[in-house]
């Protein structure tokens, strides 16, 4: 009796409190010559979307892996590390590899990235009416080995991006 109290007033709490958001910050893409890439992604957990975590109802580290994972079946993606507030995946063929037009250049295309599928699922779970789920990357940035990069800001789907390099 004591517990359905407690539970009762927990959850008056939650609807009182306003709607709080698990904002992902940045996507920092990191391409190697192989086309294998780490990728770490930097999220806002608030405290009351931190307690479905804690309670392993959700799991925003393995929806990000998915989401990633999803985007090509011939990649591999493994979680490096995962806490309250990122994740580091290691994916292999990450960026399609090919020789360049020239000779001694490299040309490399990354995947296009979309979060939209991942955001649905996480809409989907019991406690979504209570908080404001954006999957958009604030900052996306993508890196090449040579050191080009590209910048995307608060796109839900992270465009193709081809470059091409001397080896």
């Amino acid at each position: 009796m004591k517990r359905l109290l407690i539970l009762t007033l927990l959850f008056m709490a939650l609807l009182a409190v306003p709607a709080s958001a698990v904002s992902m910050n940045l996507m920092d893409i990191q391409v190697e010559e192989t086309g294998d890439a780490v990728v770490t992604i930097d999220y806002t957990l608030s405290f009351f979307e931190k307690i479905p975590v804690m309670l392993k109802l959700a799991n925003p580290s393995e929806e990000i892996r998915k989401a990633i994972d999803e985007n090509d079946p011939n990649n591999r993606v493994d979680l490096l590390s995962a806490d309250w507030e990122s994740v580091v995946l290691q994916v292999t063929n990450y960026a399609k590899t090919y020789a360049g037009t020239t000779p001694g250049t490299i040309t490399q295309m990354t995947p296009a990235t979309d979060f939209s599928k991942a955001e649905e699922t996480l809409n989907n779970y019991w406690f979504a009416p209570l908080i404001d789920i954006d999957l958009s990357p604030a900052v996306t940035k993508i890196m090449f080995a040579d050191g080009y990069s590209e910048q995307f800001d608060n796109q839900l789907i992270i465009p193709s991006v081809t470059h091409t390099f001397s080896s």
